[in-house]
């Protein structure tokens, strides 16, 4: 909530990117990974991004 909208707006996007069907079946298509190896990877990316959008404490993203 801290973000500025614009960042906001571009961590939710990656968030449902990630969340929704369409990156594990790329995951599925041009890597040959299972379901379940998609799934670990979209987690962790998830946590990734997540921990890099709370330790900027409403940061704007363009300062990295």
């Amino acid at each position: 909530k801290e973000l500025p909208e614009r960042d906001a707006t571009l961590a939710a996007a990656v968030l449902q990117l990630l969340h929704g069907g369409q990156a594990w079946l790329e995951m599925r298509q041009q890597w040959g990974l299972s379901g379940e190896d998609s799934a670990e990877a979209c987690a962790w990316a998830i946590r990734t991004l997540l921990a890099d959008l709370h330790a900027r404490k409403g940061r704007p993203l363009a300062e990295d």
